[in-house]
């Protein structure tokens, strides 16, 4: 019986020892559990003040691309269409009338002609008969002049009988003359060196003095015409530089001048001509009526304020403006510079290309917003991507 309950009183002792082995090891976990939440706690408070921190500093600014103000010379075009004519362009026609008997040209357009080669022949066999019949009556008249002088040299003749003589025969010289210059009228010649553009007639055809026989292209000189508004005469004159361009032929010709401004304003459409000559042309090209697109500068600015166009904003009652940076040292830092934004009102001049004269309100230097300007204000802080 005594050993009965002393084993008993063993058991129950090992079990109290375990119960408080089990009692100490919850209260461990409780610990650490506590711990753990007081650490995730803290964890989410400093992923707060990191977050908060981190927003300050990820303060996005405006990103703008910028315009430099500077001083160059500005030029201004005038643009007009014209086309090109030949320095000699001409329909030649015959003084004289009558059947074609020679042709040498017939067939023949497009070739080259020299000055004095003949064009066209015309009948002349009338005229022809008329001298010979006029020179029957030279010699006659020169005969009896002749034999009036020995008459009169010997007293036997007067003196208004020997003149009356001399009169008929140079008279009838004259007449002669005048039959001979009338007979080489009947060949018709080129006025000038030249490209046969047309023949109009065959031979064997009756021409006239209104019957145009060839048209007749000079290949010395070549000139663009045009006519250009009223309102561009104040500051065009005379060997304005043009540059002329050849849709066509795909070239252009740079370094021309103006080498005609017209003196009379046309009532119909308020316009007035100009020339332009063409140099190191060539003449089978460059043809007549050819269309031509003429580049005329007929302004010049030197050291002009110009800024890109596009910058330049409108406000009220149309005035112009344009937003101007100044470097910030607050907001900016080592590898960051940043500009605040001003507002400037500018008075503008000439534009031309893109490039538009400041007048008033800018000078050489001043950085003006471009890309972005829509986006920014007066005071905005900045920062620029292209400086």
């Amino acid at each position: 019986m005594k050993k009965g309950i002393i084993l008993i009183a063993a058991i129950l002792g090992i079990v109290a020892c375990d119960t408080d082995k089990v009692k100490q090891l919850n209260a461990e976990k409780d610990a650490l559990n506590s711990t753990i939440t007081e650490s995730e706690t803290r964890i989410k408070e400093i992923e707060g003040e990191i977050e908060k921190l981190g927003e300050v500093k990820k303060i996005e600014y405006p990103d703008v691309t910028v315009a430099k103000i500077k001083s160059e010379t500005f030029e201004h075009f005038i643009k007009i269409q014209g086309v090109v004519e030949a320095g000699s362009m001409v329909m030649v026609i015959p003084e004289v009338g009558g059947v074609i008997t020679s042709l040498p040209v017939q067939g023949k357009e497009g070739t080259e002609i020299k000055k004095g080669e003949l064009i066209a022949r015309f009948d002349s066999e009338t005229v022809a008969n008329n001298i010979a019949e006029l020179d029957v009556q030279i010699d006659f008249a020169e005969t009896m002049m002749n034999k009036q002088q020995k008459l009169y040299d010997q007293g036997l003749g007067n003196i208004i009988q020997l003149d009356q003589a001399k009169g008929q025969f140079e008279s009838l010289k004259k007449t002669k003359q005048s039959l001979l210059t009338q007979k080489g009228k009947f060949s018709l010649t080129a006025p000038f060196d030249g490209i046969i553009e047309k023949v109009y007639v065959v031979q064997g055809q009756m021409a006239g003095p209104s019957t145009g026989i060839i048209m007749l292209v000079g290949k010395k000189e070549r000139k663009v015409v045009a006519k250009i508004s009223e309102t561009y005469l104040k500051n065009l004159k005379k060997d304005s530089q043009v540059s002329v361009e050849f849709p066509v032929l795909g070239e252009s010709m740079d370094s021309l001048e103006v080498t005609r401004v017209g003196g009379f304003v046309d009532p119909v459409n308020r316009t007035i001509d100009l020339d332009v000559k063409l140099k190191n042309f060539n003449a089978n090209k460059h043809v007549p009526n050819l269309m031509a697109n003429i580049k005329v500068r007929d302004k010049v600015v030197p050291n002009a304020l110009l800024i890109p166009s596009k910058v330049i904003l409108k406000g009220s009652e149309q005035s112009s403006y344009v937003y101007v940076l100044t470097k910030n040292v607050e907001k900016s830092n080592d590898s960051i510079p940043r500009y605040e934004v001003s507002k400037k009102v500018i008075k503008i001049g000439d534009m031309y290309n893109g490039k538009t004269i400041v007048v008033e309100g800018l000078k050489v230097g001043d950085i003006v917003v471009d890309r972005g300007r829509g986006d920014v204000s007066e005071g905005s802080i900045v920062e620029v991507s292209d400086f």
